[in-house]
Parts: structure tokens; sequence; C-alpha cells
């Protein structure tokens, strides 16, 4: 069924919260999740992988210009990835090995470049490099492959900033609007997180915090 991107936005995040992220995560990965989907790639899919398991962050060291997450989870631990990179940390490049969704944090760092103009690249060892601009993700093999997903829940991903070409960082997909497909059982499991988020519909709850009380302004 398609699904508008509003939609796609608030049933993301209130399904990640669902699952047990902070709200903070919940709208990056939310955000991520549009920013794939506008980019004519599987982003429902991508955050409903990364957080239908939701487990805790990956081991984090920091080699002095090199940062890395080992065992690493996407929508636990990309955010905080993208984030030292363009922070002004002394980080020059960021490894999540293994990355259980690596689709997802392609999402977030074409998120951080939409906002902040920086390009971002993205390089998977035996994948090759993904420049991510604003525009989208750069087309080539590398992308190809990792859409294939082969190499979910095993790869090692680096995430540095792109010092290259600036045509290299905008040559990626045409923003696409209007919404998109979605796969009906993708869309089922996401409600069903979604829905640990409500409390019951009773006057009890609506006396303890579940909207107003007596008046409107209690």
């Amino acid at each position: 069924m398609r699904r508008s991107l509003n939609e796609i936005a608030g049933v993301l995040t209130k399904a990640a919260g669902g699952a047990g992220l902070a709200l903070g995560l919940a709208e990056d990965v939310a955000r991520a999740g549009v920013w794939l989907t506008r980019s004519g790639l599987d982003g429902v899919g991508a955050a409903a992988r990364a957080i239908g398991e939701v487990q805790g962050p990956g081991r984090f060291t920091d080699h002095c210009r090199m940062v890395a997450f080992r065992g690493a989870r996407a929508a636990h631990d990309g955010p905080s990835a993208v984030d030292l990179l363009l922070a002004g940390s002394r980080a020059e490049s960021v490894v999540l090995a293994p990355i259980d969704e690596p689709l997802l944090v392609l999402g977030l760092a074409g998120v951080a470049a939409e906002e902040s103009g920086v390009a971002l690249a993205v390089e998977m060892a035996g994948l090759g490099r993904i420049v991510v601009g604003p525009a989208g993700p750069a087309k080539g093999e590398a992308l190809a492959r990792l859409l294939d997903g082969e190499e979910a829940g095993r790869a090692s991903l680096t995430l540095s900033r792109h010092h290259g070409p600036m045509s290299e960082a905008i040559a990626g997909m045409a923003v696409r609007g209007g919404g998109a497909e979605v796969a009906e059982a993708v869309w089922a499991r996401l409600a069903l997180l979604a829905a640990r988020t409500l409390v019951p519909a009773d006057e009890n709850s609506r006396q303890r915090g579940a909207g107003a009380g007596d008046i409107d302004n209690d």
C-alpha cells in the first residue's frame, strides 16, 4: 500500500520508541528512513530491520583520530557516528564493525549531509566507497552491492568526511516526493511496535496523565 512521507515518519518514530529507543534516537531513525525513501531506496524496510530487535549500543573505543563502535547497532550508534564527524571532534573517521543495518547508516549520513551541506563518505569492506551528498547517495557498484543486502549484520563500515570533488557528492538519485509503496507485512510489524507507546483508553489512565483531567487545564 502507498504511504505518505508524513505517515512513514510518524509510524517509524512511534515504532522506534515502542521498541525501546529514546525519543531523540527514534526521531533520527525516522528521518533517516524518510530520506532513504525520498531517494528511492527501501528506507522503511531498513528502519524496520534496525529497530525490530533493538539491543544496546556497541562497544565504543577512541583511537585518537579514529573512533570505533564494535558490534555496532545502526539505530543506537549510527547517529553518534555521524555527530562525531560533524560536531567538531578530532575524529577523522568512525568505524562501525560489524554493523547490523548499513543502509540505515547511509540514511543517517544523508540527513546530516542535507542539513549541513557536508558530504560524507561511506566505505565498506569488500563493497567500495559511497559518497552521500544532499541530493542522495552517488550511484555505482558499491551502492548496488549494498542494496543486495548480503553484507547486513557482518559488514565493516567506515564513515568520514568527503574531501573529493563535490561533483561526486551531487551525482545522487533524484529526490522523490509523494510517498512510497510499503509492504503490508512490514507496516503491520511497525504498527505493533508503535502500539506499545499507547496507554489504555480508560478513565483511570486519563486521570493519571493520558490527556486532561477533570478540566482541560489539568
